[in-house]
């Protein structure tokens, strides 16, 4: 299948959350082809995983959880995670994707870090209505997996800055809709954070990106998740 792009230049801080764009830069696209050809050699039946930083990191900072938690727990998970991604950025991407030989069981979706971080920010809504249609692309693209979203992570060190406010918007944004769609829902953002909304100690390495020990917290939800979305699938 040749894959043949238009340049457009670089992504713009008003791009809309709910159209697929790709960033534009040639590293961007490198990666992203890279990452198609992952995808088309994978081995059927496993997880895919499609993100920003934080699921692009997982194989080096959490490198320990993602090898024991996922690896060698049989998902045959696959990192489709490009730092700096927005959520359209992910769906442009997941249009171009072939799941055909991969037929994931599952593909896992952590998305709107960065909508949120940027400046200024997208709306929270609009960034939920862009994760509703990355959903409806994925069931076109992949039509036999389930879908599982994450909420997204705490972000910044204060509890009570605007940022942390359109994140948990957000996430109550995303878990209506995972319900609306028929999508698996998991919530982690509290697993992160102590009772007045800090960072609990450990966990990140800069107030956004996880430490090693944050992705342990991340990835023992996920696991469990993931087995009973994949025994649920196999059951008559």
């Amino acid at each position: 299948m040749a894959i043949v792009f238009v340049a457009m230049g670089f992504a713009t801080a008003f791009a809309d959350p709910e159209k697929p764009e790709p960033v534009g830069a040639k590293p961007w696209f490198k990666e992203h082809l890279a990452q198609v050809r992952t995808l088309r050699a994978a081995p059927p039946g496993g997880v895919v995983f499609l993100g920003d930083s934080l699921t692009a990191f997982w194989t080096t900072q959490g490198v320990g959880s993602w090898t024991l938690d996922l690896k060698e727990a049989g998902f045959s998970p696959v990192n489709l995670g490009i730092a700096a991604d927005r959520v359209e950025h992910m769906h442009y991407r997941a249009r171009l994707l072939d799941f055909s030989a991969a037929k994931p069981k599952v593909v896992v979706i952590l998305a709107g870090t960065n909508n949120l971080g940027k400046n200024p920010p997208d709306d929270p809504a609009a960034v939920a209505r862009g994760v509703r249609s990355l959903v409806k692309t994925l069931r076109r693209r992949s039509p036999g997996s389930k879908i599982l979203v994450l909420s997204v992570p705490p972000s910044g060190f204060e509890p009570e800055t605007a940022l942390r406010k359109n994140i948990r918007a957000l996430n109550a944004a995303l878990a209506d809709a995972a319900k609306e769609d028929g999508c698996a829902w998991l919530d982690v953002h509290d697993r992160f954070i102590d009772s007045e909304g800090r960072w609990k100690p450990g966990l990140t390495v800069d107030g956004t990106h996880f430490s090693a020990r944050g992705y342990d917290v991340l990835a023992a939800p996920v696991k469990e998740t993931l087995a009973e979305l994949i025994r649920g699938a196999e059951t008559p």
